[in-house]
């Protein structure tokens, strides 16, 4: 794949909180059809990286692009428009709205009736468990069928790539791999997916190529297989 076919990249990222620096340098790059995971310590700037991707942070010096072109000043609400999703950490839903309404929010910019039910069949499908449960209150359901839900809201609005926040944390091994499942499906329907994930074993298993963040830099990048494979990363990343 060449640089053409690049849904979302970052270059030379620096950014921080108030006078704090966080990301000193960071650069990335997402095609069409990878599932792209973000590893590495707690603190060590994996999340703030998804915050400069989204726009919910400014960077101080950088580049970012989607779809080949710059989306650094552009808000967060511009850059859905332009078929960026997102399923924050948390498993953040309303559980006070119903499968059916949560998945209404998320097709806020899908203007046809008829593309919004094409967008919540192709939901159903991935997530036949919302289906069965179009009616139900969010507050009533499982973690796994509000982690479900999070990526279904945000697939609503047919994005050429998701960002995953953490899309397995605590949940049971059971219900990790089912998510993991999930992500997969979304990902050879035609979705890019880039996530971070604090079950970095897990993540290089499923992703075609990783990035290893520590103190804001990039440390290290390859392929899932030649991360989990590399003694380093085993020692200091997955716990030998």
């Amino acid at each position: 794949m060449t640089e053409d076919s690049a849904i979302l990249q970052l270059r030379n990222v620096t950014g921080g909180y108030g006078k704090k620096q966080v990301l000193f340098g960071v650069s990335l790059v997402v095609r069409r059809g990878e599932l792209v995971a973000i590893i590495g310590p707690n603190g060590a700037g994996k999340s703030t990286v998804f915050k400069v991707a989204m726009g919910y942070l400014q960077p101080w010096e950088g580049l970012v692009f989607l779809n080949g072109q710059g989306v650094r000043s552009l808000p967060t609400h511009e850059r859905v428009a332009r078929r960026m999703g997102y399923v924050p950490q948390g498993r953040v839903v309303f559980p006070d709205m119903t499968v059916d309404e949560h998945l209404d929010v998320g097709a806020w910019l899908v203007k046809s009736r008829e593309a919004r039910r094409r967008a919540k069949e192709y939901v159903f499908q991935i997530f036949p468990r919302l289906a069965e449960r179009r009616g139900q209150k969010a507050g009533t359901m499982s973690g796994g069928e509000r982690q479900m839900l999070s990526m279904g809201r945000a697939l609503m609005a047919q994005p050429t790539i998701i960002l995953l926040d953490e899309p397995s944390l605590g949940l049971s091994p059971k219900l990790v791999d089912e998510v993991f499942q999930h992500i997969e499906t979304i990902n050879r329907a035609g979705v890019a997916v880039l996530m971070v994930e604090q079950n970095a074993a897990k993540a290089l298993r499923h992703a075609h190529r990783a990035y290893v963040i520590d103190m804001g830099k990039n440390h290290l990048e390859g392929s899932g297989k030649q991360l989990l494979d590399d003694p380093e990363v085993r020692r200091s990343y997955l716990g030998g």
